[in-house]
């Protein structure tokens, strides 16, 4: 049986069409998806991304001097929360990676990397930490009674929790990462706004 022939009136018509999706309808498809980054996350990196309108909850830890603090603290800037312990190996792995990102990276991005600690001693188990591994960018946070690893749902560690600088959860890395790699840092810009200029 033959094919109609279709004429260069039916073949206008259909391209047009394609184009309107690709301009109009993709993007907000993409955006119902879940698609919140530009790109892809480094190849080997265990994300999982959140699901789309996912507010950060209010949720308070403390400063190495007990102050408390929320993620409200640090409006408009976006945010690697990771939470770990000194008793972790893969997060005593990854840490001068994110002392990297924070040196590197935290100015020209609007980036706070924000270490969560869950040791037991907090602050005083930490800052020995620090000094003997030379981490000088990074912020001495606590949550040693774990309430917030446990209102957001952290049940290994490292865990690191993206959130955009309107407090919206974007996503959560299950493992260590490769913090101050070329791949990383390209993806936190596609999910965490465009580096200032």
């Amino acid at each position: 049986m033959r094919r109609p022939a279709t004429n260069k009136a039916d073949n206008a018509l259909i391209a047009g069409a394609f184009l309107v999706f690709i301009m109009v309808i993709a993007p907000g498809w993409g955006h119902a998806q879940g698609g919140v980054c530009e790109k892809s996350p480094p190849e080997g990196a265990k994300w999982r991304q959140a699901k789309p309108d996912t507010r950060f909850p209010k949720t308070v830890f403390h400063t190495g001097l007990g102050e408390p603090r929320t993620v409200e603290d640090y409006a408009g800037k976006g945010l690697v929360l990771n939470f770990w312990a000194t008793w972790c190996a893969p997060c005593v792995r990854e840490m001068p990676a994110l002392d990297a990102l924070q040196k590197d990276r935290g100015a020209a991005m609007n980036l706070a990397v924000l270490p969560i600690g869950l040791d037991r001693g907090g602050a005083r188990t930490i800052d020995p930490f620090y000094a003997g591994n030379n981490l000088t960018n990074l912020p001495v946070l606590v949550d040693n009674e774990r309430k917030m690893a446990r209102k957001i749902g952290v049940h290994n560690l490292p865990t690191t929790v993206l959130v955009n600088r309107d407090g919206m959860e974007i996503g959560r890395f299950l493992g260590d990462a490769a913090w101050d790699t070329p791949e990383m840092i390209a993806f936190l810009e596609s999910c965490l706004d465009k580096p200032k200029k």
